[in-house]
């Protein structure tokens, strides 16, 4: 069975509430991926250690917590290290999850993971609400289409993006995400796709 480590990062400044449904939302998930690596990048208030505290009860959450904020593409890098299992899926801390998120990773790794090292679906944007939807992000489906985009725009959304584990051991000098914070994701995909690592995205969304 192909397991999945998810990442994610905590900081002061992340709204709580979006936290505590980002954490909620993976609740119906839990069942498909087996570890939750949480960053706590640097010093966080004790609503947000409380409701960290509530959901170790029902997700199998690893913490790793670090003394002073290092910003998000070094907290990646060190949270990344502590993945034990082949597939690593990203998730934002002010984002939720579909019900069957990580269902339906588990199906197209089923299916399709030994012809993929990185893959995503799209995204539906909300604001504020979710339940008032305002926008689907499409990105390109096959490689040949993800490698065009790249010149003009970020053809991942880097918050449905699972990968495989062993592209960090092998793209990790020095670091695997590039510290360039706020376009981490778009530095680390050229970087991948320079080296004929395999994309694909699925015409399904599976993070709000």
């Amino acid at each position: 069975m192909n397991k999945i480590s998810v990442l994610m990062c905590i900081y002061e400044g992340d709204n709580t509430s979006h936290f505590q449904e980002a954490l909620e939302s993976l609740l119906p998930n839990s069942e498909y991926f087996s570890e939750l690596i949480l960053v706590i990048n640097g010093e966080i208030n004790k609503h947000k250690i409380s409701i960290i505290n509530k959901y170790k009860k029902y997700l199998k959450i690893k913490l790793v917590k670090l003394k002073n904020n290092v910003g998000l593409s070094r907290g990646l890098n060190i949270g990344i290290k502590r993945a034990k299992y082949q597939w690593i899926a990203r998730f934002d801390s002010d984002d939720c999850c579909t019900k069957d998120r990580f269902k339906k990773a588990s199906k197209i790794i089923q299916h399709y993971g030994k012809d993929l090292d990185v893959f995503g679906t799209y995204i539906k944007e909300f604001n504020f609400d979710i339940n008032n939807l305002s926008f689907e992000r499409k990105v390109p489906l096959i490689s040949r289409d993800i490698n065009k985009r790249l010149l003009i725009s970020n053809p991942m959304n880097h918050v449905t993006v699972i990968f495989r584990k062993a592209l960090v051991d092998n793209f990790s000098n020095p670091n695997f995400y590039p510290h360039i914070d706020g376009f981490e994701d778009y530095a680390l995909w050229s970087k991948l796709i320079s080296s004929n690592v395999k994309f694909r995205n699925f015409p399904i969304s599976t993070v709000y």
